[in-house]
């Protein structure tokens, strides 16, 4: 498995975790109204520089399993907020784990930041545990760093990843 810039070609496969309801039941987003379009849209988008920074999670055939996300990457502060979804043919793979894990590698050591957070319905048990089950705690308060109208929301739950202590995030 790999990360990898996004395609044109990853746009049905993008679209049919969109439409799986059992995938999109606790996001935020209205994923059933999206289009194929908007999923070109979308890939189109994330080749151009911005503060936000999406890949293609791939498989050993180059399949597309999900995209994972640094959005409102903040250099000066320091911060990005994490994002990721797979298609359900991902599920209990390995792929989320593996996605999270070069994320944040990219994110601390490759873009220096220092401060990597995300939030997940507190009804999506199965997001809650998975970040569990990769070392995080959940927070017991919105991050200082979350963006207000996020923060004050009462059904999420809030992850925080931090550069390790010690190192040059650049090394």
């Amino acid at each position: 498995m790999r990360l990898r810039p996004l395609e044109l070609r990853d746009a049905g496969a993008m679209l049919s975790w969109m439409h799986d309801p059992e995938v999109t039941s606790l996001l935020s987003a209205n994923f059933a109204a999206k289009t194929l379009e908007d999923c070109r849209a979308f890939i189109a988008s994330a080749a151009r520089p911005g503060p936000a920074l999406h890949w293609a999670i791939a498989d050993d055939g180059d399949e597309y399993m999900g995209t994972v996300s640094l959005k409102a990457v903040d250099p000066a502060r320091g911060t990005a907020e994490f994002a990721i979804a797979t298609r359900r043919e991902a599920w209990g793979r390995g792929f989320a784990a593996f996605a999270i894990r070069e994320t944040l590698r990219f994110a601390f050591r490759d873009l220096g930041l220092s401060v990597v957070y995300w939030y997940v319905n507190r009804e999506n048990a199965r997001a809650v545990r998975f970040y569990q089950k990769q070392g995080f705690a959940p927070l017991p308060a919105p991050p200082s760093v979350a963006p207000p109208a996020l923060a004050r929301d009462a059904r999420m739950v809030w992850f925080l990843a931090s550069a390790p202590v010690g190192e040059d995030a650049h090394a």
